[in-house]
């Protein structure tokens, strides 16, 4: 029989049916009676038993303890008993009927060899499950406490483990992706594509587990996991003493101490688990992260763009191409948006409600996507399509915005008649006819829809979510010369004002005479500027000019506003997006395929960006524009991993995360409040290591987000070397448990942390 994760509100939870079927069958549960149905939860008691597992082998003496936690409770224990010959314990304990909790198991225990009775208990190993699961006998090892530990790190405080749903719900299942609870055994999921050999998490999985192992075999190897996990950035409450404390602290600061923790593994003859990471990879491990990969498995992603999330935590995906399975397929733009729930699998609750949606006029969209306080879904088709698409529509089509209802899937923008290519009726939202080849995408709170048109040098307003009540905004000189040139990506401070990208050089006038312009060619003039418009539409800030360059603005492309009113910018310093061509793969020198695989294509691993920020040598950063009532100051900052910067955001404590589009890592700053960040940083020094959080499993990527467990997620836009009818990546990146969980839907100003 299997359960709903989703079930309606007021709805008895899925663990209460099983409670009362088995009390019907007379089975597991004891207390039962005619009147079951009725009887309150103190009446209904449920069965708990768990094998506790180490080094392969049965661990007798430890001590299990249950808890519930979750859904605004405080965690509180049901029930515990120690484990007998076999490793076997069991008890008796009150069922959990409550709606949103969930169940944490520890055993806790001396090592095999070393170890002394009486004296703390160094081996804690862990595990976390939904309640209906507690009914079948489960396992606790080390593999199911190495996916507790990272996938519940944002929610699990020196032993206690609570948080808001429904990140820490989402976390929970989140472990069941790497292991499942009730044999201890990885998922086929952590076995295969996308995952399996094709990335090295699998390997860096099973190596943490081993770490494990060695502490349960004996007290030595305990000690020294514990010494490495104890970095200056644990707190003296943090201090490891047991192994669930080691790898949170290793979760928390992945790239501290990496080759001290790695030693003991690459001496060691016969794993417990296994594929793990051989002796070169271990030596060339930067941060002891895990990632996970996510497609769609009924319509393949190709060139996810974008990513946001619901109030459930589930993830709505911008997606540019049709899928093609094979690098030589010719593929057309889009025609469907995508959502995956919390663990990466394609939403679905019955054939009219699934993931794809399609309709509404949606074709090749880019960056822009949102979610508005009505529950609707805008996408900014933005056109693009490869460089053999038969549909040679891009133009037009680059015109609209489609909408969608949240809940259904349900198209609420016109469609396009598919049937006639040469219809002149294309479907979406076009904004009165301002609409022009569209990226960022953005709601405030009063439900006005702001689109970047990155080919009008504009912005659209939809106010209200009306797609018939428009404004149109820009930014002109003195002399009425537009200066907002190819707007790329939106933000909202928490005044509700809108910061706006301008990614290529600005077009002020400099001699004097109107609409001279200026020459866009002269690579020691700026190239980029940032706009801060009102409510009303009009300009209230900008940075331009030699200040813009000050400031090291350089081809900007992402931003994002921190819950103070900082603007951070994602400064690329290389790529200027031509928005005024069409967006079709390879059809023109001035395309975009072209016009980014001609920077890329020359920068090996071993490229050399400048060291050192200078003003006259543009160059890849990130710009901090601190905002207070009376003046704006700039700073700019390189390092960790800073490579090609392209999205970039702010997670829960208002660190800062940088998407790169080359190079294959993640970058994570310190923000604006150090007081959130390890001990002795300042704004803007790179907590991620010298290379960022590498990963194999990275393509080319555009955005990062972070959803309300602490994940990371990256978009694989591109493939390392694409090809013009077919450039796109095909899955979704999530870096599991690494930043500060972040509350969704995320409308209008920032969040604070939901914990």
């Amino acid at each position: 029989m299997k359960f709903a994760s989703i079930h309606s509100k007021g709805a008895r939870p899925p663990y209460a049916w099983r409670v009362i079927l088995s009390c019907a069958l007379g089975i597991v549960v004891s207390g039962c009676s005619s009147e079951t149905a009725s009887s309150p939860e103190e009446d209904l008691k449920a069965w708990f038993q768990v094998s506790v597992m180490g080094g392969g082998e049965a661990l007798p003496e430890f001590e299990v303890t249950l808890f519930k936690t979750g859904a605004g409770l405080p965690m509180i224990e049901l029930g515990r008993a120690v484990s007998d010959s076999n490793g076997i314990a069991s008890f008796e304990y009150r069922a959990v009927l409550d709606d949103g909790v969930i169940l944490y198991a520890t055993a806790s225990g001396q090592p095999q060899e070393g170890g002394f009775q009486g004296t703390p208990n160094p081996v804690l190993l862990s595990s976390v499950m939904r309640p209906e699961q507690a009914i079948d006998p489960s396992v606790i090892n080390e593999r199911t406490t190495v996916a507790m530990a990272f996938s519940t790190a944002q929610f699990l405080d020196q032993g206690v483990l609570n948080g808001s749903s429904p990140g820490l719900q989402n976390a929970v299942d989140t472990a069941g992706v790497f292991v499942n609870p009730l044999t201890g055994q990885t998922t086929n999921r952590l076995h295969v594509y996308p995952n399996g050999d094709t990335t090295r998490t699998e390997k860096t999985f099973n190596s943490l587990a081993n770490l494990l192992s060695l502490c349960v075999e004996r007290q030595s190897a305990c000690e020294t996991l514990f010494a490495n996990a104890n970095s200056a950035y644990v707190s003296s409450e943090e201090q490891a003493q047991d192994t669930l404390q080691a790898l949170l602290n290793i979760a928390h600061h992945p790239s501290l101490n990496v080759q001290a923790i790695a030693l003991p593994l690459s001496t060691l003859i016969d794993p417990t688990y296994r594929p793990t990471l051989q002796i070169d990879e271990l030596a060339s491990l930067g941060a002891w992260t895990l990632a996970l990969r996510y497609v769609s498995q009924i319509e393949g992603l190709n060139a996810p763009g974008n990513v946001i999330f619901d109030e459930d935590g589930n993830a709505w995906i911008a997606n540019n191409y049709t899928y093609g399975a094979d690098d030589t397929d010719p593929v057309c733009g889009g025609k469907s948006v995508f959502k995956l729930t919390p663990t990466g699998q394609d939403y679905f609750t019955d054939p009219s409600n699934r993931s794809p949606y399609f309709g509404g006029g949606v074709y090749g969209v880019g960056f822009g996507i949102t979610l508005d306080p009505s529950d609707h879904i805008w996408v900014g088709n933005f056109g693009f399509q490869g460089s053999q698409c038969s549909e040679n529509l891009n133009d037009e089509r680059a015109m609209s915005v489609s909408q969608f209802n949240a809940n259904s899937g349900v198209a609420l923008s016109p469609s396009t008649d598919l049937s006639d290519p040469s219809s002149d009726e294309l479907g979406g939202w076009d904004g009165d006819g301002t609409i022009d080849m569209p990226q960022g995408t953005y709601s405030d709170s009063s439900g006005n829809i702001w689109v970047a048109n990155c080919g009008g040098d504009s912005i659209t307003r939809f106010n209200r979510g009306n797609p018939e009540d428009i404004d149109l905004f820009t930014a002109t000189d003195e002399f009425e010369n537009v200066i907002l040139h190819n707007p790329f990506d939106l933000t909202l401070d928490p005044d509700e004002h809108v910061w706006a990208t301008s990614n290529d050089c600005v077009t002020s006038d400099i001699s004097g005479n109107p609409g001279s312009g200026r020459d866009c060619s002269n690579t020691d003039q700026n190239n980029g500027s940032v706009y801060e418009f009102n409510q009303d539409g009009e300009v209230v800030y900008s940075l331009t000019d030699s200040e813009a360059t000050a400031a090291g603005l350089s081809y900007p492309i992402g931003i994002a506003s921190d819950s103070a009113g900082n603007i951070w910018v994602a400064n690329s310093g290389l790529i200027p997006l031509p928005c005024s061509a069409p967006a079709t793969s390879g059809t023109s020198d001035d395309s975009l395929y072209n016009t980014i695989y001609s920077i890329t294509e020359g920068l090996s691993p071993d490229y050399e960006f400048p060291g050192s920020f200078d003003p006259e040598t543009p160059k890849p950063s990130v710009t901090l524009l601190e905002v207070d009532a009376t003046e704006v100051q700039y700073s700019s900052f390189q390092g960790g991993g800073i490579r090609l910067p392209w999205g970039i955001n702010v997670d829960g404590k208002d660190n800062v995360w940088v998407a790169n589009f080359e190079g294959q890592r993640v970058t994570h700053l310190c923000g604006a409040k150090p007081e959130n960040c390890p001990p002795g940083f300042s704004i803007g020094q790179a907590i991620s290591p010298e290379d960022g959080y590498q990963f194999d499993g990275l393509l080319r990527n555009t955005n990062v987000s972070i959803d309300p467990s602490g994940n990371v997620w990256l978009s694989n836009n591109w493939k390392i070397i694409p090809a013009q009818v077919n450039p796109g990546g095909n899955e979704v990146v999530v870096f599991i448990g690494l930043a500060a969980p972040v509350q969704a839907p995320h409308i209008g100003a920032p969040l604070p942390n939901p914990n």
